[in-house]
């Protein structure tokens, strides 16, 4: 017979600075651009995220659910704001 695991409290709440917050965005943006190069020069990208943001930026979205898929759409891809674009 298993024992069951033993249970957690909630992890309470984290305050991230705003200033914390800015630096990843800024690093994502600028990740988000290189793979738009990238694919812009002939490589297949697949990233894999929960983001609609991070989603917007792919030409080519896949969406599964339970292991399948439940939606395929082309789209025009968000481009990073200069801002975002710069590590």
């Amino acid at each position: 017979m298993r024992t069951p695991a033993p249970t957690r409290a909630p992890a309470a709440p984290v305050a991230i600075p705003e200033s914390l917050r800015l630096r990843v965005r800024e690093q994502v943006g600028a990740t988000v651009a290189l793979l738009q190069e990238l694919n812009r020069e002939g490589i297949t990208i697949v990233l894999v995220t929960h983001e609609q943001d991070i989603s917007a930026w792919a030409s080519r979205r896949i969406v599964f659910r339970d292991g399948r898929i439940v939606e395929e759409i082309r789209q025009q891809p968000v481009r990073p704001a200069p801002a975002e674009a710069q590590a």
